[in-house]
């Protein structure tokens, strides 16, 4: 297998790597404790960017307080502004005004992607097993596989320093 096969089967992993989908949903129709993205005006975007440091339209959160009197209560992740250092994860609380909301969406679970992730992967587990024994069962002779006597197979290492 050559490397940019590797690196095709790789870079499809990771886009099939999303268990979760976004699906269009009402505002009224989203129920507390849902994991949700919001897209919201550019004057909305403005009013929040020093809660979200940044002038973000769309970000993701939870809904704590379903719609009422006009708004929603939901609980965004902040950013941190410093990369590489670990911290318990910062959340706040945002009011939206429903009539700046242009769109909200629902997290929910997709099967279809997480099986297609998965038999990409087993695929890829398959193949890279029938590889390292077609090796081990090489004859002398062979090609370049043959030429070493006493070829080990390493289906995983794990260096520990």
């Amino acid at each position: 297998m050559g490397v940019s096969s590797r690196l095709a089967l790789v870079g499809l992993c990771i886009v099939l790597s999303g268990c979760h989908s976004y699906y269009p949903a009402r505002v009224e129709d989203v129920a507390p404790q849902e994991r949700v993205r919001v897209t919201v005006s550019a004057d909305q975007a403005q009013e929040l960017q020093t809660v979200l440091r940044g002038e973000i339209r769309s970000f993701s959160g939870t809904l704590v307080e379903p719609a009422a009197n006009g708004q929603i209560l939901l609980e965004v992740p902040l950013r941190t502004g410093q990369a590489g250092v670990s911290s318990a994860p910062l959340r706040n609380r945002v009011r939206l005004p429903i009539e700046d909301i242009i769109q909200v969406e629902r997290r929910q679970f997709s099967r279809w992607k997480t099986g297609a992730l998965l038999g990409v992967v087993g695929v890829a587990a398959g193949y890279v097993i029938y590889d390292a024994f077609k090796a081990e069962t090489a004859k002398p002779g062979d090609g370049d596989r043959g030429e070493v006597d006493n070829q080990r197979v390493i289906l995983f290492s794990l260096p520990i320093r």
